[in-house]
């Protein structure tokens, strides 16, 4: 489930949604990409797993985050193996910790260290900070663009729903034209 429309910017229930999940016995994996550069984690999510990039938080590319309860993590079978991933291996099975178990082949170790680089640069600043700042800003933009007759703002009409985002369309203008002026 994401977490934020990434066409929208609005923040879905989700923790209503897992519930409902785990009542049906089912895994509740939520896509953090579009929340987690907006917003504090919220443990009241309640999800088994959550994936996010690190581009999404102005880290480097290809590089991101799978966040997991233990106890799910640990009855995972890996993806691939092979590496360091892989503390011993009998005839029929491969045995290696968690997180080590997931991480098979070399690691990207530039990608790491950068990534990590761009989350203290995010909390010096404050993670909390950031989410009150865009908040007002989503908040300002939606708003301006609602009182706008030739412009239709889609989804929530509220500004305060919306997270980092907001989608519109500028009536009698086709979102993929390009009007230049001709003088």
């Amino acid at each position: 489930m994401t977490h934020v429309s990434n066409v929208l910017g609005v923040e879905n229930d989700v923790a209503a949604i897992g519930r409902r999940a785990h009542e049906m016995g089912a895994y509740f994996v939520v896509d953090g990409a579009q929340s987690v550069p907006h917003m504090r984690g919220r443990a009241e999510i309640g999800c088994d797993l959550m994936a996010f990039s690190a581009h999404k938080l102005g880290g480097p590319m290809g590089i991101g985050v799978l966040w997991g309860r233990s106890e799910v993590l640990d009855a995972m079978p890996p993806f691939l193996t092979g590496g360091e991933m892989i503390d011993s291996v009998t005839e029929t099975d491969r045995v290696g910790p968690v997180p080590q178990k997931f991480e098979a082949g070399t690691q990207d170790a530039a990608g790491s260290y950068a990534f990590d680089a761009d989350l203290t640069y995010l909390e010096s600043i404050g993670m909390e900070k950031i989410e009150a700042r865009e908040r007002i800003l989503a908040r300002y933009l939606a708003d301006r663009l609602a009182s706008l007759d030739f412009v239709d703002v889609i989804g929530p009409s509220e500004g305060s729903r919306h997270v980092g985002a907001v989608a519109f369309n500028v009536r009698g203008i086709h979102p993929t034209t390009s009007h230049r002026s001709s003088t």
